[in-house]
Formats: C-alpha cells, sequence, structure tokens
C-alpha cells in the first residue's frame, strides 16, 4: 500500500495543502512529509504526462 501512495499524485497534491495550511507551525513538522517543491514537482509532471497522453490520443483524430 505504501507503494501506491508513493505513485499517486493525489498523496502529494495533499501534502502541498497541508504544507500551505499548516505554514510554519510545530504540527506542520509532524504533519507534511514531502518538502513542497517536491509535491509540485510531481504535479507538475503528473500535469504534463496526462497533457501529452490527452493530445496523443485526442490529436490523432482529426475528423
Amino acid at each position: 500500500m505504501a507503494v501506491l501512495a508513493r505513485i499517486d499524485p493525489l498523496t502529494y497534491a495533499v501534502d502541498a495543502l497541508r504544507a500551505i495550511v499548516y505554514g510554519r507551525s510545530p504540527l506542520a513538522r509532524a504533519l507534511v512529509v514531502h518538502p513542497y517543491g517536491l509535491n509540485l514537482a510531481v504535479i507538475g509532471a503528473f500535469l504534463l504526462a496526462t497533457f501529452g497522453l490527452a493530445l496523443a490520443t485526442f490529436g490523432s483524430r482529426d475528423e
């Protein structure tokens, strides 16, 4: 289950939101798992991959 959580982009999105909401509070150290930059990088990579897949899939249908 841990492997699935590591490859799920939603994990990184929720972690980024936790970093924003809790800021620099002591509670943030316990709740935020990944650095904010890593969260944004994973979300961005997922965005580019899915957008590229959509372009490849729907771009070839010019009818």
